[in-house]
């Protein structure tokens, strides 16, 4: 209840927060069914005090009657006129309709739809008025010559659309594609497909793809006759799309990775139920067996229909002892029946909800299909058109429907569907199910389709939100120069190792278990909040942690702390700390084989202390939810001896196999790994080396991988599944990151960003350090290199260097030091072992922060708006440094190269330098601009596995498949096949002939000569 008034409170602000805009709308398509999702949008805009401008063929208001701040631009009989003349008359319904040449067609059709109603008067009024100036445009997301607005009024662009995301919405978007793991909502057949029917959908994919790219050409050439030559391509506007709004739920797209300026909205059109007309409502009550609901939708017209599908249709029904009510567009039916009710107009969402309604025969559009999955209505889907083919497919892949196929539909077929989906309970069963988790969202879908537009217009668009990978084109995004050299090098050694083959020839209240095991308060500061949270709101929680929250019987009667500190410091401290010198190595093959085998000795030992043995040993114990720190894979056989769902969560990024887990999109350049030293404006040679290391790092992570499946087994015995396994248990992720972080990286649903988590309420200074700030006349800098670089595993000569800078400035300096001198200290230089680090950088005296770059370091500092100069020393801290000077927050320094000039200068600048102070703030303003806290939604989503048992329908089919199977190297090798059988074909082919033609002129040359 407190987390829903907290929702309410922070949308009525955001309210006040935002002042009225001036919105134009573009919806061209002319189908009620595409325009009653956008008027939901556009009409509470309107209510929120926008000024609003749609051009529609499908107003919402009758002339004249809509509110004063809501212009509709209605283009009604042009555009159905267009439409029925140019696709109506000729369309007939048949096998498939998604083809190369209907794609031509459709888009031309949807070309000429565009021109027509932009040369209406009406419309040429608004685009011939200069002082026109809009703040926003939505556009609907299928026409793309609509995207020459943006280009006219320089305004942001959201992209709307009333379906899923069609034709190359998610090329525009960066969101990552697959065509059989993430198909096409124009796809025919989607699941439990065989190679071949595998290859033909490939085919039909890139049929599309290639009619969609020739149309752009066209669709460029349409914007240009009528707006002149100095039009951008399409390919350019492209790039000035902010966001794209979808009409599906995660569920309905297989939980495809999305960045985060795609915002689904499914069902956002669905309005409050109302009461039946009374004639219509004594129809229903009085029927004794149940009603039949039949409707093909708005697009799909009788005319259009085979005869004797019609036939068939009437025949089943009339002989059912249900009664049937028909929306059919025609005064009669070509049979009368008197069970067959019809009329051209049916109110289908009230309808549907009433409780005689046993079955809803469908064309499976997608607003007929979210009203029946609300209603919990069972359907039998008969697709015609576009995306009605897809939709069947998830009927019958959810459990809530038959999808049958007009081209063979017979009597039988019919009838045995219809009664096979009335008389099974499992059919509305899983519809009320699917229902329940469509439903469980933290803010409807209207709500979050405003939030995010009035956030396009608070920011002047959403280009901080865009993935890396967003309209690249496939040589940019394959790396294809790259590829050619590694295929270069790889031709090179594989002719080298031919010829040696040649020459060797020759010769609910719940309980929840929190495993978090790494020995680095950084760390633990991560956790702490979630599970804090979680037992404030009634679960009881076991935490096994080195770093326990409360001094011991302190903890609140439901927190357990599982104190395994000194194990598992005494460890850390003498097989890795007293080693470690930062010499200003990153992360390595070496370094991730002797820092995780440590860490396994750790969790080992952890495992083996008497506590845990006791959680581990109880039968009786159970629990409901496990919480486990991502980076610490041995933990996962908690999953195994408690048969729970399991929570992932990292203090950092996704590292090592996370992403595999998870199903990431990954890439080693666009998306890098958060243990990667280099990553923005790389060489062709420093791409090669950042590659090697990337793989050097996988394959140390996979030899780890082996290494600890055979601790588990040790430990556990042989019958403990391989790690491979168990991770099918993992069901989410938390990261503790903003997206930003990662260029946006498209991440499943699975997957929950939660930068920031760690940080907590401002409290005051102490008054000594208050006052020592207060006085400081120039300002301060504040040095620290976090609780794991200590000052022994510095090199001294740079401490020395450092220690000669700070103290020839002017500035104070407030240094976290973990011993109790410096060497050559200065006045102007104070140390301490512990600084309110959080409080302290919030001082308006602090000037900079000296950092190793640390994650939750580089956060604090991002918050308070202070500025960076980063010397990393471990782990992801080269990562961060990095993304300071991507974002112009901060320099980066190389500890190795470090000198008094470097270090002195990097200073000077980022103090002097007012860009610093202004990125840094500009990037906290981004940041913080969310809908809800990252402990509210990380709290929500742990009590959401918790509600549902796990979230396995989340999981996307890419999380932990194997290379060969993601790119369907089975697929990829027949069709290799081929290609080197025809190319073998004709080479034989042509020497053949070649050799005929040589053989002919011998023998002329022999008859000269004899001659």
């Amino acid at each position: 209840m407190a987390f829903k008034l907290l929702l309410i409170i922070y949308y009525a602000s955001a309210l006040t927060n935002i002042e009225s805009a001036r919105i134009l709308a573009v919806f061209p398509f002319p189908s009620i069914s595409h325009q009653v999702v956008f008027r939901k949008l556009t009409q509470e805009l309107a209510k929120r005090g926008h000024d609003i401008t749609v051009l529609t063929p499908d107003p919402a208001f009758p002339n004249g009657g809509a509110p004063s701040n809501f212009n509709e631009i209605d283009l009604h009989d042009i555009s159905y006129q267009t439409w029925q003349k140019l696709f109506q008359e000729d369309f007939r319904v048949r096998k498939n309709f998604i083809s190369f040449s209907e794609i031509r067609r459709m888009t031309e059709i949807m070309g000429i739809l565009f021109k027509t109603q932009l040369q209406s008067p009406k419309v040429q009024e608004i685009l011939t008025n200069t002082t026109n100036k809009f703040d926003l445009v939505l556009m609907e997301a299928i026409m793309r010559p609509a995207l020459v607005f943006s280009h006219i009024y320089n305004a942001p662009i959201i992209l709307v659309s009333s379906l899923g995301a069609m034709f190359n919405n998610h090329h525009i978007m960066g969101s990552p594609t697959h065509p059989l793991l993430y198909p096409s909502p124009l796809h025919q057949r989607i699941y439990n497909l065989t190679v071949w029917e595998k290859l033909e959908e490939l085919y039909n994919h890139f049929s599309t793809d290639y009619a969609l790219y020739l149309n752009e050409a066209d669709e460029t050439h349409l914007i240009r006759q009528m707006f002149g030559p100095e039009i951008p391509p399409l390919s350019d506007l492209y790039n000035n799309v902010d966001m794209l709004f979808i009409n599906i739920h995660p569920l309905w797209a297989n939980n495809q990775p999305v960045p985060p300026n795609v915002i689904y909205m499914g069902g956002i059109h669905q309005l409050p139920e109302k009461e039946l007309p009374n004639d219509l409502k004594k129809y229903l009550e009085s029927s004794t067996h149940g009603v039949i609901y039949l409707s093909f939708g708005t697009n799909v017209l009788s005319g259009m229909m085979p005869p004797d599908k019609i036939q068939i249709i009437i025949k089943v029904l009339s002989h059912l002892p249900y009664d049937v009510l028909w929306k059919w567009d025609k005064d009669e039916l070509p049979e009368k029946s008197n069970n067959i009710k019809i009329s051209k107009w049916f109110p289908q969402s009230d309808l549907l909800r009433h409780p005689k309604v046993k079955l809803f025969i469908t064309q499976a559009g997608l607003q007929s299909t979210d009203e029946a999955i609300t209603a919990g209505v069972p359907l039998i889907a008969i697709p015609m058109l576009g995306d009605q083919w897809y939709n069947a497919e998830k009927y019958v892949k959810y459990g809530i429907g038959k999808h049958l196929n007009i081209e063979n539909l017979t009597e039988d077929i019919l009838k045995d569907a219809v009664e096979t989906v009335i008389k099974d309970e499992s059919y509305r069963k899983n519809i009320v199910r699917l229902r329940q988790l469509m439903r469980d969202q933290p803010e409807s879908p209207l709500k979050r389709a405003v939030w995010w537009t009035e956030y396009v217009i608070r920011h002047g668009g959403a280009k901080e939100l865009r993935a890396a990978s967003a309209n690249i084109s496939y040589a940019q995004y394959f790396e294809v120069e790259l590829i050619l050299v590694l295929l270069a090098l790889a031709s090179i050694v594989l002719v080298a190792f031919l010829l040696a083959i040649v020459l060797i020839i020759k010769c609910l209240k719940t309980k929840i278990l929190a495993v978090f095991p790494v020995p680095s308060i950084s760390h633990q500061v991560v956790f702490r909040p979630i599970t804090q949270e979680l037992v404030k709101r009634g679960h009881e929680v076991t935490v096994i942690t080195p770093d326990p929250a409360f001094p011991k019987g302190e903890a609140p009667l439901n927190l357990t702390e599982i104190d395994v500190h000194d194990i598992s410091y005494t460890t850390w401290r003498n097989s890795y700390m007293d080693s470690y010198k930062a010499d200003g190595s990153s992360t390595n093959y070496n370094v991730v084989r002797q820092k995780w085998t440590l860490l396994s000795k750790i969790v080992e030992m952890q495992l083996q202390s008497s506590e845990v043995q006791k959680i581990i040993n109880d039968k009786n114990n159970k629990f409901d939810l496990i919480l486990i720190e991502a980076m610490i894979r041995p933990a996962l056989v908690f999953s195994y001896i408690f048969k729970a769902p399991i929570i992932l969560v990292s203090s950092l990024g996704a590292i090592l196999s996370n992403q595999k887990v998870m199903g990431l999109h990954a890439h080693p350049l666009l998306y890098p790994s958060a243990l990667q030293k280099r990553i923005y404006n790389l060489t062709l040679t420093e791409k090669l080396n950042e590659l090697y290391k990337y793989c050097s790092i996988e394959l140390a992570d996979y030899l780890n991988e082996v290494d600890e499946n055979k601790l588990l087994r040790k430990m556990f015995g042989p019958r403990v599944p391989p790690l491979s396994e168990l991770y099918l248990r993992v069901d989410m992720l938390f990261i503790n990151i903003s997206p930003i972080w990662v260029d946006n990286q498209p991440v499943p649903p699975t997957v929950q960003y939660i930068g920031g988590i760690h940080r907590k309420s401002e409290k005051e200074l102490p008054k000594d350090l208050q006052t020592y700030l207060n006085s400081s006349k120039h300002g301060v800098i504040y040095l620290s290199f976090g609780t794991n670089a200590l000052a022994r595993t510095i090199p001294q000569d740079k401490i020395r260097v450092i220690v000669n800078v700070l103290s020839e400035l002017s500035y104070d300096v407030l240094w976290k030091w973990d011993e109790h001198k410096l060497p050559g200290q200065s006045d102007n230089i104070k140390l301490s072992k512990w600084y309110p680090q959080y409080d302290l950088l919030r001082h308006p005296k602090v000037k900079l922060f000296i950092t190793q770059a640390g994650l939750q370091s580089t956060d604090e500092a991002i918050n308070a708006g202070v500025p960076l100069v980063a010397i990393p020393m471990l782990g992801d801290q080269w990562y961060n440094a990095e993304k300071c000077v991507k974002h112009g927050i901060g320099k980066k320094l190389d500890i190795n190269t470090l000198t008094e000039t470097g270090f002195r200068n990097a200073v000077e600048n980022v103090i002097k330098d007012d860009s610093y102070k202004k990125n840094i703030i500009k990037l906290r303003t981004i940041l913080e601009d969310q809908p809800d806290t990252a402990l509210q939604r990380a709290v929500w989503w742990a009590e959401y596995v918790i509600r549902h048992s796990g979230a396995k329908h989340l999981r996307p089919p890419s999380a932990n498949v194997s290379f060969t199977e993601y790119f369907e190297i089975e697929v990829l090798f027949i069709m290799l096949l081929v290609v080197l059988t025809v190319l073998a074909t004709i080479s034989i082919s042509i020497i053949f002939v070649t050799l005929k033609i040589l053989n002919r002129f011998s023998k002329q040359e022999t008859k000269l000569k004899g001659s």
